[in-house]
């Protein structure tokens, strides 16, 4: 069976790194800004995204909008630890998981369960 593919958006290698540990399960594609990601979404064609929201090219916020301009059903994570702030622009934009740093190991894999058993369903 293969792996879900799941792009990580994060600018912080150290961050990178723990998500590829957290994620090991998965296909975890990994990019350090968005103009990498949308390349990598073009080349390998995941359905789940974890963003930062603070990316040195564009904002998350930003790239989020693309991603659900290509396909609206993109499940997408927002992730920042200034998450509080943009939580009313996430919604508008159709985001409903958003993860606040620092964050724990259970608040990524329940993140992902819970879009893989909606997708279940």
């Amino acid at each position: 069976m293969q792996k879900q593919k799941i792009l990580i958006v994060e600018d912080d290698s150290d961050l990178l790194d723990i998500y590829q540990y957290i994620l090991s399960d998965f296909d975890v594609i990994l990019c350090k800004n968005a103009y990498e990601a949308m390349k990598q979404i073009k080349k390998e064609r995941p359905k789940i995204a974890l963003i930062d929201l603070v990316l040195p090219d564009i904002d998350g916020i930003e790239l989020a909008k693309m991603l659900k301009a290509t396909d609206p059903n993109f499940d997408i994570i927002a992730i920042s630890g200034f998450i509080d702030n943009f939580r009313e622009k996430l919604e508008r934009i159709g985001i409903r998981r958003m993860i606040k740093k620092p964050f724990r190991k259970s608040d990524i894999i329940s993140a992902i369960d819970e879009i893989l058993k909606s997708r279940a369903t």
